[in-house]
Parts: structure tokens; sequence; C-alpha cells
């Protein structure tokens, strides 16, 4: 899918209030769009990418400090604790609303991790993807990051909020499924009470007759 790179506050605060359908990426951030269809919803940010140069007076653009610190907005992502570290150490923000795809996963959809639990392999497992991890170890205190690692940022945090969403997908048809279930074992247990209820009136007309 095609990138978006931001360069200015001005696009940040367009892409938060007004998402778009493909990655988005900044000196300071990657995101993807929200998943609009799946509650709740799952905007992707990646503060592995924070411009080094900038200073804890400097700090973040208003607008991804107020997205980070909203805790109705979950932020997901792999092994997210260390980044959220980074950010309260760095530059003292306080991110709330996180949800840690891999633990998550844990939990309520082993079955997710059958490709392993690093980004890599649940995103073989799950999306399909082979996510190409090459520039992982590259050069990052850069103060200026090249084009590739910009684009590597917005695929990382691409694939962790197709995660996040195909988690949540799976765990609404789980619902979905046991929410069936006991519809239909009520149908079945209040027709046997119905069965149970007739047949004395049964036996009374024979006796009768």
């Amino acid at each position: 899918q095609p990138l978006q790179l931001l360069g200015s506050s001005t696009g940040l605060h367009a892409a938060v209030q007004h998402p778009s359908p493909a990655p988005v990426t900044s000196q300071g951030t990657a995101a993807a769009p929200h998943a609009m269809d799946v509650p709740p919803p799952l905007p992707q940010l990646s503060p592995a990418v924070t411009d080094p140069g900038a200073s804890k007076c400097e700090g973040l653009p208003w607008e991804l400090v107020c997205l980070l610190e909203d805790p109705a907005v979950v932020k997901g992502g792999v092994g997210i604790a260390e980044d959220v570290k980074r950010l309260r150490r760095d530059f003292g923000v306080h991110v709330r609303g996180v949800l840690d795809v891999r633990v998550a996963a844990q939990v309520r959809a082993p079955h997710l991790l059958a490709g392993g639990g690093s980004l890599r392999g649940m995103s073989a497992c799950v999306l399909g993807v082979s996510a190409d991890k090459r520039l992982q170890c590259s050069s990052w205190g850069r103060p200026c990051l090249t084009r590739r690692q910009l684009e590597y940022a917005a695929q990382d945090a691409w694939l962790s909020q197709q995660l996040g969403v195909a988690l949540a997908l799976d765990m609404c048809a789980k619902q979905q499924q046991q929410q069936q279930q006991e519809q239909w074992q009520q149908q079945e247990q209040q027709q046997e009470r119905q069965e149970q209820q007739q047949q004395p009136e049964e036996q009374q007309q024979q006796q009768q007759q």
C-alpha cells in the first residue's frame, strides 16, 4: 500500500482527525487508520522512529501526545511495553489504552500464535504476510531517517494494527458462536420442558379413555 509521509504537526493533526485508508508515517510516528468496523478503535503508532534529535524539553506534537494519553483510543503493538517506558522516560508522556497484541493472543486466542510470538511470525500465520526485518537493526540514531526506514516503521505499525483487528474479529466471532450455542441450548431446554409438561396431560387423557 502507498505511504503518506507526514512532516508537520498540521499533517499529523489531519491524519488523527481524518484517518486515511493507507498507513501513515512521519519522523515522530508511524500510524495506520482506525478500525472503524471493529470495536475498540485500533490506530497503531510506532515510537521506535521517535526523532532522537528531539529533546524532552521540545517534546512531541501536541496532537500526538493527546492521542497517546487518550485511554479511549487503543494503542496496539507487539512487545509495546518497552515503547511505552521509553516515551515516558524520554518525553514524559503517559501512554494510556495500551494493548500488547502478543499477550492478548496468548490469553484470548492462542491459536493465533501458531507462527510464533514475534511480529513476523504472527503476521505470516494470521495475515499471510512476510514482514521484511532487514532494517530492524539499522542505524535509528541518525538525525534524518531514510525513506526505507520510514517505510519499515510504517509497515511495522500497520502489521501490528492488522493483527489487533484480526484478534478483535476472532474474538467477536467466538463470542457470536458462543451466544448462538447458548441460544440453541436454551431452545432445547425450553422444548424439553414443554414435552415434560405435555406428558402428564397425555397420560390423563389415556386414562379417561
